[in-house]
């Protein structure tokens, strides 16, 4: 259930909290948008995923010469 964090704060009409919804919608599709906040600075990073059972796998990318902000925020994801 949503706790206080977790709820669905923007269209809440158009959300969901069925476990059947979630998982069709992972299952139609490859990849996501994981975004985060390190020291004020926020990055979204383009992610791959995959969904065993319950259990999601996230995969962020490394690029090449990212800067050491970056790589620092990358073990955040």
């Amino acid at each position: 259930m949503p706790t206080a964090r977790t709820h669905i704060k923007r269209l809440p009409k158009r959300g969901s909290y069925d476990r059947a919804t979630l998982h069709s919608i992972l299952d139609a599709g490859l990849i996501c948008h994981v975004g985060f906040v390190v020291e004020g600075q926020p990055f979204v990073i383009p992610t791959a995923y995959g969904r065993v059972a319950i259990a999601s796998t996230f995969t962020a990318p490394q690029p090449v010469g990212c800067s050491s902000r970056y790589r620092r925020a990358s073990r955040f994801v």
